[in-house]
C-alpha cells in the first residue's frame, strides 16, 4: 500500500534525524505521516476498517482527549477544581502584577504539550495505518514487517560500522543516545529470529528449496547482526530485554497450541528461547561486562541519581494527579521538585510510566496501561494461534512489545519519535492479527495439461 510506504519513509527519515528528536526534524515527518493516514482512511470504505473493542476505543479517546483538553484555557473555578496547585501558581503570578487571574490552560508549558499533543495524533494515525494494512493483505502478513527489518538492519550495519571501521568506542547508529538505538534494534530483532523461522515452517511437508534455505539463513544472520550491534552500543537494557523478548517467544511456542503445533514444529522457536539464555552468558563483551559491574557510577546518570528522580516525580505525581502538568511539560514542572542533581537540569524522568503519570495524570496512564496490556493480550493471542504466519508474526509481536514494555521501566523510549512510530505500527499489527480470517489455500503453479485427443484413422476403401 503506498500509504504505509509513505509512512514508513518518514519514520525511517525521523530515525536518521537522531530519531526525531529535534521538532524541527520532526515536523515533517508527522505531516507525512499525517496525510498518508488520512490518504489512506479516505481511500477505504469505513466499514472495510478492523473494529476497535469498546474498551479499547474509550481508553484511545480519554488520552487523546485529555492531551487535546489540556491545551484548553479555563476559568478559575474549573481550574483549581481540576490541578489546585495549578491554580494556585496562576493565583500568585497574577497577585504579584495586582491583575485578577483569567482563564489559563492545564498545561505548564503550552508550547510543548500542542507539540506532543500533534505527535500523539500520529503515533495513533501509525496504529490505524498498521491494522487497515494488515487486513488489507492478510494473506501475506509478513510484508507489514519488512519495512522494520531493513531499517533495523541498516542502523545495525551502521552501528558496527562506527566500532570497526570509525573507531567510536559504542555503537550508536543515527542516535544520539545508545539506549534509544538498542531500543529500535530490540524491537526489530524479534522479527527477524521469526522471520526465519516462518520461511523455514512455510515449506511445510515439501522439501526445503534452495531459495528458502537461503532467505531463512539471511534472516538469521540479520537477527544475529542486530543482536550484536545491541552488544557493541554497551547497552545494559538494551542486552538484557533483548535476551528477555527472545526467551518470551521461546516460552509462549513451547506452551501454545498442542493440537497444531506439534514438538517438530515448536522447537526451532524453543531452541532460539535457549539460545537467549545461553547468550547472556557468552555474548556480553569485556566493557558491557563493565557496565553491569558498574551500575552505580555511569557517565551518563548513577543509578543512584535514577531512583532520587524517580521520587521527585512521584512528589510531583502527587501535586497533580488528576489532569497532569501537561504532555511534554515534564522538564519544565520538575524543577521545583528537583532534589538530584541540583546543579544539572533533568529534562526526563527515565521511566516513560512515572513520566506519562506526571504529564497526564493517573486516570489518563491508567487508560494507557489498559491499552498496553490489550496489545500484549492480543499479540500473546495470536502467538498461540492455529494457523502458522499469524503465529510467527504474533510471536514476533510479543517479543518486540514485551522488550520496550520492560525498556521503557528505567529509560524514555516512548519520548523518541522514531521508536514511539515504531512501536505503535507493532502494536497496531499485533492488535489485528487475532481478527484476520483464515488464509486461502495457495494455488498450485503448475499449468493444468489437457487430455490428449486421439482421432480415430479413417478406414481404408474397399
Amino acid at each position: 500500500m503506498a500509504a504505509a510506504g509513505i509512512i514508513w519513509l518518514a519514520i525511517g527519515a525521523a530515525s536518521f534525524l537522531y530519531g526525531g528528536a529535534v521538532w524541527e526534524h520532526w515536523l515533517p515527518c508527522l505531516a507525512a505521516i499525517l496525510l498518508a493516514s488520512a490518504a489512506a482512511a479516505v481511500s477505504v470504505r469505513a466499514e472495510a476498517w478492523p473494529r476497535l473493542g469498546r474498551l479499547p476505543a474509550i481508553a484511545l479517546g480519554v488520552v487523546l482527549a485529555v492531551a487535546a483538553g489540556q491545551l484548553v484555557p479555563l476559568p478559575e473555578s474549573v481550574l483549581k477544581g481540576l490541578s489546585p496547585v495549578r491554580a494556585e501558581d496562576e493565583q500568585l503570578f497574577f497577585s504579584s502584577v495586582l491583575a485578577r487571574p483569567g482563564p489559563a490552560a492545564i498545561t505548564v508549558s503550552p508550547a510543548e504539550s500542542l507539540r506532543w499533543t500533534l505527535t500523539l495524533a500520529g503515533l495513533a494515525a501509525v496504529f490505524f495505518a498498521a491494522r487497515l494494512t494488515l487486513r488489507k493483505a492478510p494473506e501475506r502478513v509478513w510484508r507489514a514487517a519488512v519495512p522494520l527489518l531493513i531499517l533495523g538492519g541498516f542502523q545495525a550495519l551502521l552501528g558496527l560500522a562506527q566500532i570497526y571501521f570509525a573507531g567510536q568506542p559504542l555503537a550508536t547508529g543515527t542516535y544520539v543516545n545508545r539506549n534509544h538505538f538498542a531500543g529500535l534494534l530490540e524491537m526489530a530483532l524479534p522479527f527477524a529470529a521469526m522471520g526465519g523461522v516462518a520461511v523455514l515452517d512455510g515449506r511445510r511437508r515439501r522439501r526445503l528449496t534452495v531459495r528458502r534455505a537461503v532467505a531463512a539463513s539471511g534472516l538469521f544472520a540479520l537477527g544475529a547482526l542486530m543482536l550484536a550491534a545491541i552488544i557493541q552500543s554497551l547497552s545494559r537494557a538494551g542486552f538484557s530485554f533483548a535476551l528477555v523478548s527472545l526467551a518470551v517467544m521461546g516460552g509462549v511456542a513451547l506452551a501454545g497450541p498442542r493440537s497444531s503445533a506439534g514438538w517438530k514444529r515448536r522447537a526451532p522457536v524453543a531452541a532460539v528461547g535457549i539460545a537467549a539464555a545461553a547468550a547472556f552468558v557468552f555474548l556480553p563483551t569485556d566493557p558491557l561486562i563493565y557496565r553491569f559491574g558498574a551500575l552505580a557510577a555511569t557517565e551518563e546518570i548513577s543509578a543512584d541519581t535514577r531512583v532520587q528522580v524517580w521520587d521527585d516525580t512521584v512528589k510531583l505525581i502527587g501535586d497533580y494527579p488528576a489532569a497532569g502538568v501537561g504532555l511534554g511539560a515534564y522538564t519544565a514542572a520538575i524543577h521545583r521538585y528537583q532534589t538530584a542533581a541540583p546543579m544539572q537540569t533533568i529534562g526526563m524522568a527515565h521511566n516513560d510510566y512515572l513520566q506519562l503519570g506526571a504529564e497526564l495524570g493517573l486516570p489518563a496512564l491508567a487508560a494507557l496501561l489498559m491499552l498496553a496490556g490489550w496489545c500484549l493480550r492480543s499479540a500473546a493471542k495470536a502467538a498461540t494461534d492455529a494457523e502458522p504466519r499469524r503465529r510467527r508474526l504474533g510471536l514476533a509481536c510479543l517479543g518486540a512489545l514485551a522488550a520496550l514494555a520492560l525498556h521503557s521501566l528505567v529509560d524514555f523510549n516512548l519520548y523518541l519519535p522514531a521508536n514511539a512510530a515504531v512501536l505503535a505500527w507493532i502494536a497496531g499489527l499485533a492488535t489485528v492479527l487475532p481478527s484476520l480470517p483464515a488464509p486461502l489455500p495457495r494455488r498450485s503453479r503448475r499449468v493444468p495439461v489437457p487430455p490428449p485427443v486421439f482421432e480415430a484413422e479413417p478406414l481404408p476403401p474397399r
